[in-house]
C-alpha cells in the first residue's frame, strides 16, 4: 500500500485497522507516523502547490486534471515519457472527467501544505496501534527524482519505524517509479511478497 500520498493516507488507515495489514509496501512515499522531523523546505511540488493556491490559479489547473494530468505528473517526478500513448493517457486521464472528480487532487496537497491533515493524523496515533503495525513486514522503494517527497526524510522515517525492512533506491526514477521501472519493480514486490 501507499502511493502519490497515499503513505500517509495508508498509514492512518494501517493504524486504526492493523489487523486488516499483512505487510506494508510503500512506493515513493512515507508514512509520517515516525518522530523524524519533516523538512521546513518544501520539495518542489509542494512550493508549486503553494505558489498556486497563493495565487488562487490551484484549482484552475488541478480542476482540470482530465487535461492536465501529464503536465503535473511531470511537475512531480514521472520519468519514462516513452510509455506514454493515446491508452496510458486514457488510463489516467477519465479519472478525471470533470471538476468535481479533481477534488482530492486538489485538496489533499493542501491538506499538507496547510497542516489540515496534523489533527488526523494525532487521532490516528492515538489509537495505541503503532506498536502493533510495526511488527508487520514492510519494504520501501523510492524513485530519487521524486519531486513531492524527500528521499531523506521518507527513508529515515520508513527505517525508525521498520529497522530491518528493505530500501531500494533508484537513480532514474521519479515520483511514479511504478511507472517509471516496472520491468525492476515488479520482481521486487514480487520477492518481497514471496519472503514475507
Amino acid at each position: 500500500m501507499g502511493k502519490t500520498g497515499g503513505g500517509p493516507i495508508s498509514g492512518q488507515l494501517s493504524l486504526r485497522y492493523p489487523d486488516k495489514v499483512k505487510r506494508i509496501i510503500l512506493l515513493n512515499t512515507a508514512t509520517s507516523l515516525s518522530r523524524v522531523e519533516y523538512p521546513k523546505k518544501p520539495t518542489p511540488w509542494f512550493s508549486w502547490i503553494k505558489k498556486h493556491y497563493d495565487q488562487g490559479t490551484l484549482e484552475g489547473i488541478l480542476g482540470e486534471a482530465g487535461s492536465t494530468v501529464l503536465s503535473v505528473m511531470k511537475i512531480i517526478g514521472f520519468e519514462n515519457s516513452a510509455t506514454i500513448d493515446q491508452n496510458w493517457i486514457k488510463a489516467y486521464a477519465t479519472q478525471f472527467p470533470n471538476r468535481e472528480s479533481c477534488l482530492g487532487a486538489i485538496q489533499f496537497p493542501l491538506d499538507v501544505i496547510l497542516g489540515r491533515i496534523r489533527e488526523y493524523m494525532i487521532e490516528g496515533l492515538k489509537t495505541g496501534n503503532l506498536e502493533k503495525l510495526k511488527q508487520k513486514p514492510a519494504m520501501l522503494a523510492f524513485g530519487l527524482k521524486d519531486n513531492a517527497f524527500d528521499s531523506k526524510y521518507a527513508i529515515a522515517d520508513f527505517k525508525e519505524l521498520f529497522p530491518n525492512g528493505p530500501v531500494t533506491t533508484f537513480e532514474n526514477a521519479g515520483h511514479f517509479c511504478q511507472e517509471d521501472i516496472p520491468e525492476v519493480l515488479i520482481p521486487l514486490i514480487s520477492q518481497f511478497i514471496e519472503v514475507s
